[in-house]
């Protein structure tokens, strides 16, 4: 039984990773970067027909071509893009970015907490049990 314990404790630990490592990397596929400057050049330009927005990262298709952008900080995406003044057909959308999906990996990590403190009040149980049971002989001098 105790094996199992480490199983699951490293079962949660991988989770806790990879749950890390996919929110950081973000929903979208690795595709060529364009710079943001060239991006907004392009979408007044009327070379994006497409926007898909998730946090700081944008997938546009720029003539048939899907492209990441980064937003670079400080910058207001919608301000910028109101300034390009690009009237033609576009289409935009976010990603939702939901409480869940941003603190899965705080999610795995206080699992993880309340594992350990289970599983450790559990081998102290054991202990104590363990030394209860077993019978004590006295000592002769």
């Amino acid at each position: 039984m105790p094996r199992v314990r480490w199983f699951v404790f490293a079962f949660l630990l991988v989770a806790a990773l990879a749950g890390g490592i996919l929110n950081e990397r973000g929903p979208f596929d690795a595709h060529p970067t364009l710079s943001y400057e060239q991006f907004l050049g392009d979408f007044a330009a009327g070379r994006i027909p497409r926007i898909v927005q998730w946090r700081d990262q944008l997938e546009v298709n720029r003539n048939g071509q899907l492209m990441t952008v980064v937003v670079p900080d400080g910058r207001d995406l919608a301000t910028d893009l109101a300034q390009a003044r690009h009237l033609g057909a576009w289409s935009f959308s976010g990603i939702p970015d939901s409480w869940l999906g941003l603190y899965t990996p705080a999610a795995a990590i206080v699992i993880l907490i309340a594992a350990s403190l289970i599983w450790a009040t559990a081998l102290i149980r054991n202990g104590w049990a363990y030394a209860r049971a077993r019978p004590w002989k006295a000592v002769e001098s």
